[in-house]
């Protein structure tokens, strides 16, 4: 994570810029230039490791935070918010215009400053954690869809090279499967047994952990007024 801090201190507009290793075993902070130039600056260097990151944003006077809109950045949003600080995410697709020379974190703070300050730059909104719970919820089940449909396309696709043919649909694999199974006569081996009854297991705890997604959706879906009223509204459609 990279953060870009400006704030007002006697007239005088501070750039800080904050980033991150990937071991995260340090953060640097770095005064940049704006893309307005001021007769004054003040620039600032200084490590700190991640669990002091919100001690030293606590001391701070209320300020302007630019953020990528990346991995973990509405916690780091939500946190800085509740410091009394203005928080704008925005997509990294358009801060990477403003990023000079190669990509690290010094010269990722000095772009976010620079987009931060563009009177027409478009921020994200800033994601609750209910929102980011609905989130988690539907990324886990895109993955298990996924993961599903490769698993149906190996049982088609292995059983397709013993003379055995099954149609694309889910259902038509989950039918014929337990009758390929119980059949002695269909040419499979003693080995093509054993693992398509391990794919086949396999299958069945995919549906029913998409299945048991599926019902944390809706139980999520039931408590959220937000979710009920647009039901509400598209209901006729």
């Amino acid at each position: 994570m990279v953060v870009c801090m400006i704030t007002m201190t006697n007239n005088r507009r501070v750039h800080q810029g904050t980033g991150d290793n990937t071991g995260d075993r340090y953060r640097k902070e770095r005064g940049v230039r704006p893309w307005r130039r001021c007769a004054r600056e003040r620039r600032r260097k200084k490590a700190a490791r991640r669990q002091k990151v919100l001690p030293f944003v606590a001391q701070l006077l209320p300020c302007l935070i630019g953020m990528e809109a990346s991995g973990g950045a509405h916690f780091w949003a939500r946190e800085f918010s509740k410091l009394g600080h203005t928080v704008k995410l925005m997509p990294p697709q358009f801060v990477k215009p403003y990023v000079q020379s190669q990509k690290n974190d010094p010269n990722d703070a000095v772009g976010i400053c620079e987009a931060v300050g563009r009177p027409r730059m478009r921020g994200v909104p800033m994601k609750s954690v209910t929102q980011q719970d609905v989130q988690a919820l539907h990324r886990i089940r895109e993955r298990q869809i996924t993961a599903r449909t490769a698993l149906l396309n190996q049982i088609r696709g292995l059983l397709a090279e013993y003379g055995i043919v099954i149609p694309q649909r889910a259902s038509q694999v989950r039918h014929k499967l337990p009758f390929i199974l119980e059949d002695a006569e269909n040419g499979l081996t003693a080995t093509a047994h054993e693992w398509l009854q391990a794919l086949a297991e396999e299958l069945q705890a995919l549906d029913q952990r998409i299945a048991t997604t599926d019902q944390q959706i809706e139980r999520v879906f039931e408590a959220d007024e937000a979710c009920q009223r647009l039901a509400g509204s598209t209901a006729g459609l």
